[in-house]
């Protein structure tokens, strides 16, 4: 039993409580599949392949807050519970890794990838580490302190050694990437960028309005994505949210189309 001192284990109902209302990206979510399987597995004498395309289990997705990054890897660890066995996977909390006190966090970060690397020695591992640029910082800045370009460079250290043998898979997300070294982006075998399409978002209308049983037509619907400049997910919750809080919960059921269309403005 390893005792985990940074590493917090994400339990399965956690998992499919974050990731049940998701829709959405299914390309992303199958090629990361494609990612674990091939890790997990023999690899059928594809080694030499994987080396020679840098194909390893470093996976970030970045984009603008609201878009779901966080459910998107909460997803792939619920398919992957439901298809796969003996998967297990954690959360990194970077805030507590992260200190001001000098000398501490590199210290900090030696422990938790070692953690890391404990885990993965026993079994297939997911690592879901979250505002993954706070570990980022400008190596050409005078001015950065040379703390934080120690943690940096500890940080690419540890991507360094990651390659097809390794037994996890490292998901980081950003809401931050034009900021990053290129370095850093050079080292992940997946990068993408979370956003909202038009489709999807009609898609989460139409649950939030079966959720209410609410009738929407397609034209309301567009109307509703136009007229409140809605670009995320978030947003439409927040929206729904803002008419559900004005109202008596007795009174939910009761909500028409005129009523969303007419409700809080973002």
């Amino acid at each position: 039993m390893i005792d985990l001192k940074w590493l917090k284990k994400i339990d399965s109902k956690v998992i499919k409580s974050k990731s049940k209302n998701f829709i959405g990206f299914e390309v992303e979510l199958q090629e990361m599949k494609n990612l674990i399987r091939l890790l997990r597995n023999d690899k059928e004498g594809l080694s030499e392949q994987c080396e020679f395309f840098d194909i390893s289990g470093k996976i970030l997705l970045h984009g603008d807050p609201g878009t779901g990054k966080p459910s998107l890897a909460f997803k792939l660890a619920d398919d992957l519970l439901e298809s796969e066995e003996e998967i297990e996977s954690y959360y990194l909390p970077v805030e507590k890794i992260i200190t001001s006190e000098l000398g501490k966090t590199t210290a900090n970060i030696n422990e938790a990838f070692d953690e890391v690397l404990q885990l993965a020695g026993n079994r297939f591992v997911i690592i879901i580490l979250d505002e993954i640029d706070r570990f980022t910082v400008d190596r050409t800045d005078k001015h950065e302190l040379s703390e934080l370009k120690r943690m940096f460079n500890q940080v690419l250290d540890f991507l360094d050694s990651l390659d097809n043998k390794s037994n996890f898979v490292l998901i980081g997300i950003t809401n931050i990437k034009n900021s990053f070294d290129e370095a850093f982006l050079r080292r992940f075998t997946i990068v993408k960028e979370i956003t909202v399409a038009d489709i999807l978002l009609k898609r989460f209308i139409e649950k939030c309005n079966k959720l209410l049983k609410v009738t929407m037509t397609v034209d309301d619907i567009d109307n509703l994505i136009e007229n409140y400049s809605i670009k995320t997910c978030g947003q439409v919750k927040q929206l729904y949210r803002s008419l559900l809080l004005k109202k008596d919960y007795s009174e939910w059921f009761n909500i028409k189309a005129e009523d969303i269309k007419e409700g809080v403005m973002l």
